[in-house]
């Protein structure tokens, strides 16, 4: 196997899993911010993105993360 190009170490990853993020619910407009024991992750269809949602706290709807650039 031939490495093109090297992808994030684990310790990189653990970061980065670990963070505290920022949601918005698209349903009544509530943003929160969430620690990693209350959200989940999920990769797109071919694997490419991981996308992080979590439970809204005003409507109990899934709310997707509001990405911070």
């Amino acid at each position: 196997m031939k490495i093109i190009k090297e992808g994030k170490t684990k310790k990189e990853l653990k970061a980065i899993l670990n963070e505290t993020k920022r949601f918005e619910c698209r349903t009544c407009g509530c943003i929160f911010e969430a620690n990693k024991v209350e959200y989940v992750h999920s990769l797109s269809c071919r694997n490419e993105d991981i996308y992080y949602f979590c439970k809204c706290p005003n409507c109990k709807r899934n709310a997707h993360e509001v990405k911070m650039r």
